[in-house]
């Protein structure tokens, strides 16, 4: 196509557009055979009705990839993609509309799902998913219920999501969580989990985790209400090098019992899951990084030699905590300690240590001091989220 200077115009045949605020005039006159990308972050619902109008309509049968904030009726037209790589949808209305047959089963190229409901509800995964055997990324928020495959698909050896890295945000339920064994290669995972009683056992057990293998990146998050919440044992894969656990129940013996049982654990977040903390030598042998949130810690014993290789402190909303423990100034390759909102005991322990490092040579040591005014004067909560 010429433009006004007769000259062959090349931005007629984008292969990428990103629309941030309002739709660009000159979109009805460019072909949408060259494109492969669209992206969009613009939060207008006109300017969503336009775009959707053009991808029921128009002739984008080589689209790679598709990032959208807000999609009213994907289901219809999502099929004419077979060659999406990427699908991102930040604000779907209907989860039931989204997930039909005909559409979504014949994006067999799909490598990375991204998926936002507008509704804080849970929404079920059809088992069609297992037939998109290219995905490498599933992110679907709040949560989602994966439908337990039948006992004849579990036992076939062919039903795998074998190039499947990382998966976030499924709900995992005690006795119906055998899918996971279909994932043979998953690396990452964040997911909620839930306890169920174990009629055989006569105790409530959490699912069983360590039947992903080759996970090396592993957040939680306790399921039940807070009033509802059990102290059951949890099975982590042994290959773990980042672990996060967020609302659960854990005495010293739990948390000594997980150090001892991952012997590659590099970082650990815990977030509310604890009340004192008694660190026999050599629970962490190779931790480096440790990060915990405890608004009814109070108690914590622990020597150089609990983490021998630690090399970062973050505590945040430790309200109740009466100290860290002054042998963590014997730390050798201690390089950081990040201390906010805490009780005014933690900022003094805090310093202490400091001070014990200078004196010990370590000048790389770097003491950070947040909210300190902030919390003595009782006018401001931090969010017990890490940033």
């Amino acid at each position: 196509m010429l433009n006004d200077r007769g000259i062959f115009d090349l931005s007629l045949f984008p292969r990428r557009i990103s629309i941030n605020h309002g739709m660009d005039k000159h979109l009805c006159f460019i072909s949408m055979n060259s494109v492969r990308t669209i992206i969009s972050f613009s939060t207008s619902n006109f300017i969503y009705a336009d775009i959707e109008l053009i991808l029921e309509s128009g002739p984008m049968m080589l689209l790679n990839v598709l990032d959208m904030h807000e999609l009213v009726n994907p289901a219809s037209y999502v099929h004419r993609f077979i060659h999406l790589r990427y699908l991102a949808i930040w604000k779907i209305h209907r989860s039931d509309q989204f997930f039909r047959q005909s559409s979504f089963s014949k994006l067999w190229n799909l490598q990375i799902l991204i998926l936002s409901f507008s509704y804080n509800h849970v929404f079920e995964v059809p088992d069609l998913i297992w037939d998109l055997v290219k995905l490498r990324h599933i992110h679907l928020l709040p949560s989602a219920l994966f439908r337990c495959l039948g006992s004849r698909r579990l036992e076939d050896s062919s039903v795998l999501l074998e190039n499947l890295k990382s998966l976030s945000k499924p709900r995992l339920h005690y006795g119906d969580s055998n899918w996971l064994s279909k994932l043979p290669e998953l690396q990452k995972l964040s997911c909620i989990m839930f306890t169920s009683w174990d009629y055989s056992l006569q105790r409530y057990q959490f699912p069983e985790l360590n039947l992903c293998n080759q996970l090396t990146s592993l957040k939680v998050e306790n399921g039940a209400e807070r009033n509802e919440r059990e102290r059951c044992k949890l099975h982590l894969p042994e290959n773990l090098r980042k672990l996060s656990l967020s609302g659960f129940i854990l005495v010293s013996d739990d948390i000594s019992e997980i150090g001892k049982s991952l012997p590659n654990l590099e970082v650990l977040k815990l977030h509310n899951c604890i009340e004192n903390w008694s660190v026999n030598d050599e629970d962490f042998p190779t931790l480096k990084v440790l990060k915990v949130t405890g608004r009814n810690w109070e108690e914590w014993d622990a020597s150089e030699d609990s983490f021998s290789s630690l090399e970062q402190l973050w505590l945040k909303s430790c309200y109740s905590l009466k100290g860290i423990p002054p042998r963590f100034g014997d730390i050798p390759c201690l390089r950081l300690i990040s201390i906010e909102y805490c009780s005014s005991s933690v900022y003094e322990s805090a310093r202490e240590i400091e001070k014990i490092q200078i004196d010990a040579q370590n000048l790389e040591l770097k003491v950070i001091l947040k909210g300190q005014d902030a919390y003595e004067t009782h006018f401001y909560r931090q969010s017990d989220h890490w940033h």
